[in-house]
């Protein structure tokens, strides 16, 4: 306990004029010693603490006490748990708290001095600069320059791992951790193939540890508990006895013996409860875990072996009624599977007569609109041999009119009609022909991409005219066809008027070409004998327009003869029924549908698998 001199305040001049009457000599006596008093503790360095009387110390070691009231202490800066200064560089540790606790048995001050290193507290101790050292062992350089008292810190030595070492025999061929200043075995009285590892401080060792690199570090219990409990290490634990102790005593300079008798009697009051509560503050031991108890992993097996007979004898019994149960109920599951196998074929020829039936239905249409097609192809190519040679007539005498006529306005405002009305009924003659021709087709090898291009460069006029727009969107790596180009260039100029006369004026032509599979064969219209299955590759040529589309009832009829939406006089109505007929010569197929929100999209599917 550190005791600071009372400091006093005097009055002043002033001081006591205002009692005037005469001190009797009894009261002069003890006011003169009052003030002697204080003097004397206002000196630097006085104590007003005594020694314990439980010291029982002589006159001459009280005396040689009073004549020293501070002790210098140079503590070690790094002996973590025993000494050591914090971060805010004050004097810790179980060494510290002795030093404590013997401040106020003695009634003295130790004034605490942080040198540098240990060479320097050595040079101070022979110089005489300070007086004593609070743990030393006694194999160390310092303990030969100063008087040591008995040991007052004894600690076991232990091995700290991961792993059960319970002693030095265990840790045969392993490689054990050694920490610079702490506690080691004596490596002679250990087996001779444990590979030592030398490591800077007890941090490392235990990283090294936790990294598997060594087995395990050899120091005594407080320095392990300390840093396991700092570093917050909880795999590694305290697991065996080295058989060492480590010891530590109190050092007195050799010119100071009262200063060390006055030490070994202060060490020897302190009392064995007190000497633990010092301890328990810094060495933080836990409960080994069952997990790692020999005596626990016997009841443990001995306890398994019992409830895997249980276990055993429960099996076998069970797997006997099984066996029984297994045979009386093997006849029922056979029947069972019987009649389940019995209506799953059921199942499987009502679903074969459904796809029958559906695929019958639709032969029976397929062949019921090639009939048709067919007597209407007949009827179309009768009607078209029939009306173009009058036509031809007809024009021959409006050439030869037109030659002889040149005043009569009017007459020659007729003929133009009547040209205007045979060049429709040519058109019409042609589309019926186009439409009941079934020639073999003049395949050759050709990109349609290409085809797609002529076809655009054909009705630029149109395009421009109109003020529409063609993005194009084609694939280049689409292989080549094997087609007729001007029968598919037909196809696509046919496509391409259908869409500026349905957008008249302003609007977007979208051309794609893409491979792709398909996916459902609703709205596909393809000629008799050909068939897309989902799935199947093909090669598809896409037109999208901005129109105003197509009504949803119109869309079934789009493909008969002389079907057409639009007014009197503007179409024949034999479009889409030629270029379906030429996708069909083809082997392809063509589907046709409104677009989101507004416009058509003719989309034509080509097997790739044909190419």
């Amino acid at each position: 306990m550190r005791y600071r001199p009372i400091q006093t305040v005097g009055g002043g001049k002033g001081a006591g004029r205002r009692h005037r009457q005469p001190l009797r000599p009894g009261y002069r006596v003890r006011i003169v010693s009052a003030y002697i008093l204080l003097l004397l503790l206002s000196l630097p360095g006085a104590a007003i603490a005594t020694p314990d009387p439980s010291l029982h110390l002589t006159q001459t070691e009280t005396a040689w006490l009073e004549e020293h009231p501070e002790l210098v202490l140079a503590p070690a800066a790094d002996f973590a748990p025993y000494e050591f200064f914090d971060d805010k560089d004050s004097y810790r540790g179980v060494a510290a708290d002795y030093i404590a606790l013997l401040e106020q048995r003695l009634g003295v001050h130790f004034r605490i001095v942080r040198l540098a290193d240990e060479t320097a507290r050595l040079q101070a101790i022979v110089s005489g600069d300070i007086d004593l050292v609070a743990a030393v062992t006694a194999d160390s350089p310092l303990a030969r320059a100063v008087r040591l008292t008995q040991p007052h810190i004894n600690i076991p030595g232990v091995i700290v791992a991961k792993s059960e070492y319970r002693n030095l025999r265990a840790l045969q061929g392993r490689r054990v951790a050694v920490a610079d200043g702490a506690l080691h075995f004596d490596a002679g009285t250990a087996p001779d193939d444990i590979e030592l590892v030398p490591v800077q401080d007890v941090t490392t060792a235990l990283e090294l540890i936790s990294e598997g690199r060594v087995d395990a570090l050899v120091t005594d219990m407080a320095t392990a508990s300390y840093y396991i409990h700092r570093e917050g290490m909880t795999d590694i634990r305290i697991v065996g006895k080295t058989g060492t102790t480590l010891s530590l005593a109190v050092g007195v300079r050799r010119d100071r013996p009262q200063l060390l008798a006055i030490m070994e009697k202060a060490l020897g009051s302190i009392t064995g409860s007190e000497r633990q509560r010092l301890a328990r503050q810094w060495i933080h031991l836990k409960e080994p875990s069952l997990l790692y108890s020999r005596s626990f992993w016997v009841a443990m097996l001995a306890v398994a072996a019992a409830i895997l007979l249980v276990l055993v004898s429960i099996l076998l019994w069970n797997r006997m009624l099984k066996r029984q149960v297994a045979q009386r109920t093997e006849s029922l599951n056979l029947e069972l599977r019987r009649r389940h196998e019995a209506e799953q074929e059921l199942r499987d020829t009502h679903a074969d007569l459904v796809n029958s039936h559906h695929e019958l239905k639709q032969t029976q249409l397929q062949l019921i609109h090639a009939a048709k097609m067919e007597s209407v192809g007949e009827l179309a190519a009768g009607v078209a041999h029939e009306v173009k040679n009058p036509l031809a007539v007809i024009r021959l005498g409006m050439d030869y009119i037109a030659g002889e006529i040149h005043s009569d306005p009017v007459l020659g405002d007729v003929l133009k009609d009547m040209g205007a009305a045979v060049q429709r009924a040519d058109t019409v003659t042609n589309g019926l022909l186009d439409f009941s021709r079934e020639g073999a087709l003049s395949r050759q090898e050709a990109c349609i991409n290409e085809i797609i291009e002529n076809s655009l460069h054909l009705v630029r006029h149109e395009l421009v005219q109109r003020n529409i727009d063609v993005v194009r969107s084609l694939d280049s790596n689409l292989p080549m066809m094997s087609c007729d180009a001007n029968r598919m260039q037909q196809v696509f100029v046919n496509l391409f008027m259908n869409a500026i006369q349905a957008m008249k004026k302003y609007g977007t032509i979208t051309v794609s070409t893409y491979q792709s599979m398909v996916k459902e064969e609703h709205g596909m219209q393809a000629a008799p004998g050909i068939r897309f299955e989902s799935g199947q590759p093909v090669i598809v040529a896409e037109v999208c327009d901005t129109g105003p589309g197509v009504p949803v009832g119109a869309l079934e009829k789009m493909f008969d003869p002389f079907y057409t939406t639009k007014p009197v006089g503007e179409g024949t109505g034999l479009g889409l029924s030629v270029i379906r007929n030429i996708v069909g010569l083809h082997r392809g197929a063509i589907e046709v549908k409104n677009r989101v929100p507004k416009g058509l999209s003719v989309m034509i599917m080509f097997d790739n698998k044909e190419y």
